[in-house]
């Protein structure tokens, strides 16, 4: 760490995209760390922040004089300050505005959060009956979404004892585990597709085709059930 250490200040422009490169951090600067963050942060004082950071850009760990500070931009997802290399103005969904607001309003974010948020689109990390069970009661699409994946869950028990159902069988394992683990996990990218309405379409589709197999096709499971 000695033989790497921070420079102190440069009297320059962040936007006028200076290469600076900051491996390490050490006692007045660490390099962000991905995180899933629940919770929306209102802006803050951007003075004070500042000051909390060091005048240090939050992504590369550059200082730069109190005149520049101003040049820096906010990231919604971290809530800090990045230097113009380390935040090109893409936007993302942020997770704790779709939780919180049902919001998908792309926010301006920084290029370390920009690729974070992309990595974990597909991942089921937000389980809404610990986060924010009220979300279901506002949002109509998402209950409707979690119903029908309690149908599905129902369905499946008898589709997975069946030995004539393979193509049934087929179909489930291309849904992911936990639509039918745990009814409360989701991904964003759930959200996104439940809000466009694909979500439960497909899910529906799963069930209608168990269903045809259980009722159409006499499924021997469901004649054992009833006997």
């Amino acid at each position: 760490q000695s033989l790497l250490p921070l420079p102190d200040s440069f009297p320059i422009n962040p936007d006028e995209n200076f290469n600076f490169n900051a491996i390490r951090g050490q006692q007045y600067w660490a390099p962000p760390r991905g995180q899933v963050i629940f919770t929306v942060h209102p802006p803050p004082d951007r003075k004070r922040q500042l000051l909390l950071q060091g005048n240090r850009c939050a992504g590369c760990g550059m200082k730069v004089s109190a005149a520049y500070t101003h040049k820096f931009r906010y990231c919604d997802y971290t809530s800090k300050y990045f230097c113009s290399a380390c935040h090109k103005l893409q936007v993302s969904t942020i997770p704790a505005r779709v939780l919180e607001k049902w919001d998908f309003t792309p926010n301006s974010v920084s290029n370390f959060a920009y690729k974070w948020l992309d990595q974990i689109w597909n991942l089921p990390l937000f389980h809404v009956s610990d986060l924010n069970p009220k979300l279901y009661s506002k949002v109509k699409q998402l209950s409707a979404a979690r119903e029908a994946r309690l149908q599905l869950k129902y369905v499946l028990e008898f589709i997975k004892q069946c030995r004539f159902a393979e193509n049934e069988q087929e179909t489930i394992k291309k849904i992911p585990i936990h639509w039918i683990e745990d009814v409360d996990i989701w991904s964003m990218l759930d959200f996104m597709n439940v809000k466009d309405g694909t979500f439960t379409s497909r899910v529906q589709e799963v069930i209608k085709s168990c269903e045809d197999h259980i009722i159409k096709n006499s499924c021997e499971v469901r004649k054992f059930i009833n006997s």
